[in-house]
C-alpha cells in the first residue's frame, strides 16, 4: 500500500455519475480504504443537506467539507452534526450584490449554517420543472423557496451567510453575472464557477484545499499523503498541491489543460479505480 492517509473527494461529476449515481464500485472501494484506517473526506460545494445520504451509505467517519470549504462538519453523531470550522461572508454582502444583478433571470441560492433559501427571478412553470430535477439530481432534500428575492430583504435566518450560488438553466445570464459581481471582489469575497451555469460567492479564507489543509492539521498528515480527486475549477488548486492529484477524465477541456494528472471518467467508477490503484494496491492477496 501507498503512504496515502488521507482521500478528498468531491462530489458532482466525480464521486458520482453524470446521472447523479453512486456506483458499487466506487462504494466498495471507499469502504476498503476506511477498513485499512484511511481518512475519507467528502469535499463539496454542496450544502450539509444534499449530503445526508451519502454518509450512512459509505460508512464515512470523518468530518465533511462542505460549501467549498467553508464550513466543517463532525458527524460522529448521525443525530448531530458540530461545526468544527466556518467561513462566512461579510453582513453587507446581500445590499452589495442587489444592484450588480438586478433583472438576470437567475436563481438565487444564499446558504447559512442551517438551511439554504431559494429564490426564482425566473419563474415560470418549464422552469420551475427544469429546477426541481436539478435539485432532484444534486439530492437536495429540503430547503426553503422565498417568494421575495432575498437580496432586497433576507430576514428570515439570524445566522451568517456562508456562500451565495447563482444558477440558470442558461449561459448567458450566469456569466453576465460574473463580469458583474467580479468587480467587487476583494481580499474578503471570491467568485468562481462550480459548473458551467452556476457561479458560487464564498468567503476567500475558504476553499476546498484549505478544508484539507485544515484537517490535515488536526490528523498531522502531510500534503503528500493526500488523495485529492475533482472534476472542475475549484478542485485545482487542491489537486495541485495534493502529493497524488487528478482530474477526472470528464472535466471540462480548460480543467484538463490545468491537470497534473488523469483518472478515469466519473461514469466509468473513475474513484474506485484510483483508490484501488494509490491506495489499496497491495493490500490483498494476489
Amino acid at each position: 500500500m501507498t503512504d496515502i492517509k488521507l482521500i478528498s473527494l468531491d462530489v458532482d461529476g466525480t464521486l458520482l455519475t453524470s446521472t447523479g449515481e453512486l456506483l458499487d464500485q466506487n462504494k466498495s472501494a471507499i469502504q476498503e480504504a476506511i477498513r485499512n484506517d484511511i481518512h475519507v473526506v467528502l469535499n463539496s460545494g454542496k450544502p450539509p443537506c444534499a449530503l445526508e445520504g451519502l454518509i450512512p451509505e459509505l460508512g464515512l467517519k470523518d468530518p465533511i467539507s462542505t460549501m467549498g470549504g467553508a464550513l466543517i462538519l463532525d458527524i460522529t453523531d448521525p443525530e448531530d452534526w458540530n461545526v468544527i470550522h466556518l467561513e462566512n461572508l461579510p453582513d453587507d454582502i446581500l445590499f452589495k450584490l442587489a444592484p450588480l444583478v438586478e433583472g438576470l433571470p437567475l436563481t438565487i441560492q444564499i446558504h447559512t449554517e442551517q438551511e439554504t433559501y431559494f429564490y426564482h427571478e425566473k419563474d415560470d412553470e418549464e422552469y420551475r420543472a427544469y429546477f426541481k430535477g436539478f435539485l432532484n439530481k444534486n439530492a437536495f432534500r429540503g430547503g426553503v423557496f422565498l417568494d421575495r428575492s432575498p437580496l432586497l430583504e433576507f430576514d428570515q435566518d439570524p445566522s451568517p451567510i456562508i456562500k451565495i450560488v447563482f444558477h440558470s438553466d442558461e449561459d448567458e445570464p450566469v456569466d453576465e453575472a460574473f463580469q458583474r459581481i467580479k468587480g467587487i471582489e476583494n481580499e474578503i469575497i471570491m467568485i468562481g464557477y462550480s459548473s458551467p451555469r452556476t457561479i458560487d460567492l464564498s468567503p476567500r479564507a475558504s476553499g476546498k484545499k484549505e478544508a484539507i489543509e485544515y484537517l490535515c492539521g488536526l490528523y498531522d498528515i502531510k500534503p503528500e499523503q493526500v488523495l485529492a480527486l475533482g472534476d472542475y475549477e475549484t478542485d485545482l488548486d487542491l489537486i495541485n498541491w495534493a502529493g497524488v492529484g487528478a482530474v477526472m477524465a470528464n472535466a471540462p477541456e480548460f480543467v484538463l489543460a490545468k491537470a497534473p494528472r488523469l483518472a478515469p471518467e466519473n461514469d466509468q467508477a473513475g474513484v474506485a479505480q484510483m483508490i484501488e490503484e494509490f491506495v489499496l494496491k497491495g493490500t490483498q492477496e494476489p
